[in-house]
């Protein structure tokens, strides 16, 4: 019996200065977090955010204002929900490279990768899909 993880986001966020206009930043989707597939009794399984994109952890493309600093603000846990059934599996300890705080390069983009901790499966964990939302914040 296997179970699977999928998260889905995308969030635009915008900043306007006292002295004038400043680029809105925006915050694209650019991969999913994925737990993998799982199986009852397993153990929680951590998904490291890393420094680059890969086969796990979820990653976001911020854009805005050249050589801008930002800051960035991640959920401290979320439940997936089974898409059959209702059961749920937890969602923790979220972490992010850069990790809080991160500056736009001169073309104005910078790309955050995100990881988290899934919860240790029940022994009577329904089999099929979990999906989850979380939020991501980015702040000039």
């Amino acid at each position: 019996m296997t179970v699977c993880f999928r998260f889905f986001l995308c969030l635009n966020f915008f900043f306007l200065t006292l002295n004038g206009y400043s680029l809105p930043i925006t915050i694209t989707q650019v991969s999913d977090l994925n737990f993998g597939v799982g199986f009852r009794n397993d153990a929680a399984k951590t998904v490291m955010p890393g420094t680059f994109e890969n086969a796990e952890n979820a990653s976001f493309m911020i854009q805005g204002d050249p050589n801008r600093a930002f800051t960035i603000q991640l959920p401290r846990r979320i439940d997936m929900n089974s898409t059959l059934g209702n059961q749920k599996i937890r969602v923790q300890n979220f972490t992010s490279f850069p990790n809080a705080n991160g500056t736009l390069d001169a073309s104005g983009i910078s790309y955050i990768f995100i990881g988290a901790t899934r919860s240790a499966l029940k022994n009577n964990q329904q089999t099929g899909p979990y999906v989850g939302v979380f939020t991501v914040t980015v702040i000039y």
